[in-house]
């Protein structure tokens, strides 16, 4: 499992409803807080087969409203 601190970017005044999706469908996602309208603080505990370079594609996939996403990586638990 790949520990990260998230930062993401949305569309305007849409972090709010971007934050309430990803919490209900992303496993070990977890908001800190939403900054602005348009950004939101996590963390995410993601699987570990997944590459850091590809977090951010993983969260967009999931939410058209999010324009960036820039994880940094904290730890690996496990393998």
């Amino acid at each position: 499992m790949i520990v990260t601190d998230v930062v993401i970017q949305t569309q305007p005044g849409r972090a709010a409803a971007v934050e309430a999706h990803l919490e209900q469908r992303v496993p070990g996602f977890q908001s800190r807080h939403v900054a602005g309208g348009d950004r939101i603080v996590a963390s995410w505990c993601a699987p570990s087969a997944s590459q850091p370079e590809a977090l951010g594609e993983i969260l967009q996939a999931i939410d058209a409203d999010i324009i960036s996403v820039n994880p940094t990586v904290l730890g690996v638990i496990g393998d």
